[in-house]
């Protein structure tokens, strides 16, 4: 993902398409936190526990650490080229995500 993200934007043209898209960014992270394993099937094949467990489970992990993925490159890349989006970035975010507690911890 961040090779094709690097081949989209060229020379340095990432820091300042994240920087702009900080709040749609922020609210697709946001979307896939918010599910648990069969509300992610749905949203995303329309269909609801007719995946197999082990499958379903595979396919929520990769998009949650996808998701975890992007929020980690966009605070890097909005901290080192827009610190005044990072704010704004992070207040879109679940309030587990901005408190460091995701899993509880």
């Amino acid at each position: 993902a961040r090779t094709a993200l690097q081949e989209a934007f060229p020379n340095g043209k990432v820091q300042a398409a994240v920087a702009f898209c900080a709040a749609e960014i922020a609210a697709e992270i946001r979307t896939l936190l918010s599910h648990d394993e069969l509300s992610l099937e749905e949203e995303f094949s329309g269909r609801r526990g007719e995946v197999d467990v082990t499958e379903r489970e595979r396919r929520y992990d990769r998009a949650v650490s996808a998701a975890l993925g992007a929020f980690a490159e966009s605070v890097t890349i909005l901290t080192s080229s827009a610190p005044s989006k990072l704010s704004e970035f992070t207040a879109l975010l679940p309030p587990t995500a901005r408190r460091g507690t995701v899993w509880g911890c």
